[in-house]
């Protein structure tokens, strides 16, 4: 990207948006995932560095001593992560609303970026912020397409099987209508909105449509490979 672009994308973004990175030591899936080597460079430094370009100011909230004691471009801001959010059961609701409690960013909109998520592109990130600037939607989250059988799923209740999506269930997979689902790449909202319910602002959800190729968000080893050689291309 030209410096001439990258300005563009910074007078854009840099006034009302703010990046938020949340990064948790320790993983199920991949043994300390976060800092894990991709291709010779940290998982964590790919979406920070995407940060560093587009936007003014980015927090990065997190437990890994070894990001916090690490020295970034002045947009780069870190804020230590009370272990007691750091569990592999604290949603990300109530570590954001600590972070929104103790800091002042009332007047900003989040961007909140997973680090799982190396392959969005800069565009994909401008895009999703123009769509929340419309004013139509509470949230702008990115997803992707999936598989529409599972408009025919459904749950056990009492020993009854009840569909999820009744007018489905007995439709062929070709009438079925396009499905999508979040990719964690990217969510949109106000941290005004978001501090009112201590939670995603999602009674008008937007959504901006990622490709496959760049949706990948890196759960297991499997998936870190596979990011590894689309990067390495």
């Amino acid at each position: 990207m030209g410096k001439e672009s990258s300005k563009k994308i910074q007078g854009l973004l840099m006034n009302k948006f703010i990046s938020i990175i949340p990064l948790r030591k320790g993983s199920k899936g991949i043994k300390n995932k976060n800092t894990k080597l991709l291709n010779g460079i940290p998982l964590y430094l790919y979406t920070i560095n995407q940060s560093s370009r587009l936007f003014e100011k980015c927090i990065v909230n997190t437990n890994i001593e070894e990001i916090l004691n690490k020295k970034f471009t002045s947009n780069i801001d870190t804020f230590k992560r009370e272990e007691k959010y750091s569990g592999d059961k604290t949603s990300m609701q109530e570590v954001l609303n600590d972070l929104f409690c103790k800091l002042n960013l009332v007047d900003y909109n989040a961007v909140l970026l997973q680090a799982t998520s190396p392959l969005r592109s800069d565009q994909d990130i401008i895009n999703a912020i123009n769509l929340f600037k419309t004013k139509e939607y509470s949230l702008v989250i990115s997803v992707k397409e999936t598989e529409k059988n599972i408009l025919k799923y459904g749950i056990k209740k009492n020993n009854f099987f009840k569909p999820l999506h009744k007018k489905s269930l007995f439709k062929n997979r070709q009438e079925l209508p396009k499905v999508l689902s979040p990719n964690g790449a990217i969510y949109v909202f106000s941290i005004k909105d978001f501090l009112k319910c201590k939670d995603f602002p999602s009674n008008k959800i937007g959504f901006y449509e990622m490709p496959l190729e760049r949706s990948i968000d890196i759960d297991n080893i499997e998936d870190f490979r596979k990011v590894s050689k689309i990067i390495k291309k």
